[in-house]
């Protein structure tokens, strides 16, 4: 069967159905990027893309455990009944399928001919991923085209490494224009800097849609996850400054309370209140204010 044959078996929710509904809009550009918090389903929106654009997908992962997730994904919530999932699925990309999900740094080997760099952490999750990643340089981009990949998924791009997003943008450049960007994150880099910034919207284009908490919470679908909180303390010098700044405003506190201020204030719209004219408090304030 085609992908564009394929259809979802369950049943969209309200904020899926309104990305899909206008995916042809933020397609105009050949890139869409969706933004959405854990629990949303963005691989299911993914996967679905992918079908309505009826084209073979290469979709890239930033650990093998997700790549893995895309995969079985696609086979429970998209094959139909009796349909063998290794006639559309492939991992290795010298091997492609209707749909080939590998990690970044797989796209990297691939295309450099060298192991990727990674930490004690992206050992542990992509080890195998690593192994299994080819060690001889590929033609990506002719692969690509002599079997007619023109999809990208892009899951959470903005973890790229320098390296990896180099590999990825020139496999872009090389395929001429015949590619559409699908770009799918959890957490956009909205705290980078504007030259990091610039380089993830060139890789996947601006935010098109975006999939909030409350959304999420309100249809009882929002993922189970844990926030990173890391504590940063003052150096002794900005201790310093700020307990300046603390004491001078103490004191201003103070000598305001003493100058009879308020009393006066009170006084004076107690013997002056007009029912009209509603500012006279706010007014008379920022007059002594200024006076004094």
């Amino acid at each position: 069967m085609e992908l564009n044959s394929l259809k979802f078996k369950g049943q969209f929710r309200d904020y899926q159905k309104k990305i899909l509904d206008n995916s042809k809009k933020y397609l105009d550009d050949g890139k869409i990027n969706i933004a959405a918090a854990p629990g949303s389903g963005k691989t299911t929106l993914g996967l679905e893309l992918i079908c309505r654009l009826g084209k073979p997908a290469l979709i890239l992962a930033p650990s093998i455990t997700i790549r893995q997730q895309w995969g079985e994904r696609f086979s429970d919530a998209f094959l139909p009944e009796g349909e063998n999932s290794e006639n559309y699925i492939s991992y290795n990309i010298s091997e492609p399928g209707k749909l080939t999900c590998i990690t970044y740094q797989a796209l990297y080997s691939a295309m450099s001919g060298k192991e990727a760099e990674v930490t004690d952490d992206e050992e542990e999750s992509n080890g195998d991923s690593l192994k299994k990643a080819p060690l001889r340089k590929l033609d990506v981009s002719s692969i690509m085209k002599r079997n007619n990949i023109t999809t990208i998924c892009l899951d959470e791009a903005h973890h790229l490494r320098t390296e990896w997003h180099r590999a990825l943008t020139k496999l872009i450049n090389d395929m001429e224009g015949q590619i559409t960007i699908i770009a799918l994150t959890a957490t956009p880099p909205y705290d980078s800097t504007p030259t990091e910034w610039k380089k993830y919207t060139d890789l996947c284009g601006e935010i098109d849609a975006e999939i909030s908490i409350p959304e999420l919470v309100r249809q009882k679908t929002l993922c189970p996850h844990q926030d990173l909180v890391l504590f940063s303390y003052p150096t002794e010098a900005e201790r310093k400054e700020i307990n300046s700044i603390q004491k001078r405003s103490a004191e201003a506190a103070k000598d305001v309370l003493k100058s009879g201020l308020f009393e006066d204030a009170y006084t004076f719209l107690d013997q002056n209140i007009n029912p009209d004219r509603e500012d006279y408090l706010y007014q008379h304030i920022s007059n002594c204010f200024r006076i004094y």
